[in-house]
């Protein structure tokens, strides 16, 4: 798989995305505030928690497109520059094909990733949203030879504040790597197109050190990344946002700390 041309494909999807402009009101009689308009779909898409830099949405059932781009950098060891962008798009009423790409200085690699979201239930009928994950990732948290990764998500609204819970098993090629994921999120609406909020991950090595891990500076026993966010749905498909906060590395019983910072654009279709 060629990672350089999926990271042009998908930054082309995004700038695509974020050309599209929301419809003019017309009439010069009636003037309409912001107060009176709908949200706009982007809006809605980042409530769901659809455009979070950690955390994974249980929330399916809308046909669109979603593009992410994020980049940023962590000083944290083996971290520094950092890049990601991400197309995933609706198949059938519950099932969204995933398509990314990451890149991270600090261990010289591109990587791609491809994968389903599932969704079981919605909030609207079940109270409460749930969603399974199956992915390929050909770099993992431990896994230098690539990563299956599998996972369960589950969200719910409350009002003005979301949240989003997510657990992750993976397995790499070679049996004695694989790793567990926690994440999470928590979101206040602030305004129709302002969200703030927290959004974290913590990666657990259940596996083996090997020869393979070493070359690839893939040592770490456990790693945590909390940020603050915030997102601004700047037009009807386009959503910018920022995160920063701590990220704390475990590396042979070492442990170590750094503060990553990311921004990016969100945009949906």
């Amino acid at each position: 798989m060629n990672s350089r041309t999926l990271f042009f494909a998908f930054c082309a999807a995004t700038l695509a995305a974020s050309t599209a402009r929301a419809e003019d009101a017309g009439g010069t009689e009636r003037a309409v505030t912001l107060t009176d308009e709908a949200p706009p779909r982007a809006a809605d898409v980042a409530r769901e928690g659809q455009l979070l830099p950690q955390t994974f949405s249980a929330t399916i059932g809308h046909k669109q497109v979603i593009g992410v781009f994020t980049g940023g950098y962590d000083s944290a060891p083996n971290q520094g520059p950092q890049f990601g962008a991400l197309v995933e798009g609706q198949l059938w009423n519950r099932v969204a094909l995933r398509v990314g790409v990451d890149y991270q200085d600090g261990i010289h690699s591109v990587y791609p990733s491809v994968g389903l979201r599932v969704g079981i239930l919605r909030q609207d009928k079940y109270k409460v949203d749930l969603a399974v994950i199956g992915q390929y990732k050909n770099l993992g948290f431990s896994e230098a030879s690539g990563e299956f990764e599998v996972g369960v998500m589950v969200g719910h609204r409350w009002g003005k504040v979301g949240a989003q819970f997510n657990a992750l098993y993976g397995q790499g090629l070679d049996e004695g790597e694989r790793d567990a994921e926690v994440r999470a999120s928590l979101l206040w609406y602030a305004h129709k197109r302002i969200n703030t909020g927290l959004d974290m991950r913590a990666r657990f090595d259940l596996g083996e050190e090997d020869a393979g891990r070493t070359k690839a500076k893939l040592e770490s026993d456990f790693d945590f990344l909390a940020g603050v966010i915030g997102q601004v749905t700047v037009v009807e498909h386009l959503v910018f946002m920022a995160e920063v906060g701590p990220h704390v590395v475990v590396i042979h019983e070492n442990p170590s700390a750094g503060v990553a910072a990311i921004a990016g654009v969100g945009a949906t279709y």
